[in-house]
C-alpha cells in the first residue's frame, strides 16, 4: 500500500466522520456541514495566503 499525502486525508476525514457521527448520533447534520464547510474554507485561504508569497517576484 502507498501512503500519500491524499491517502491519509482521506482516511482523517473519514475518521472525524465516524466519530462525528458516533458522538452526535441522529443530530450529527450541524457538525458534519460545519466540518465540510472548514474544508470549503481552508482552500480558499491558502489560495490568499500562498498568493502574497509567489507575487514577490514580480
Amino acid at each position: 500500500m502507498i501512503l500519500s499525502h491524499d491517502n491519509i486525508e482521506e482516511h482523517y476525514a473519514l475518521a472525524g466522520t465516524s466519530l462525528i457521527l458516533s458522538m452526535w448520533g441522529d443530530y450529527a447534520s450541524t457538525p458534519l456541514n460545519t466540518v465540510h464547510l472548514g474544508f470549503g474554507i481552508g482552500a480558499a485561504l491558502a489560495n490568499i495566503l500562498m498568493a502574497q508569497f509567489l507575487d514577490k517576484g514580480k
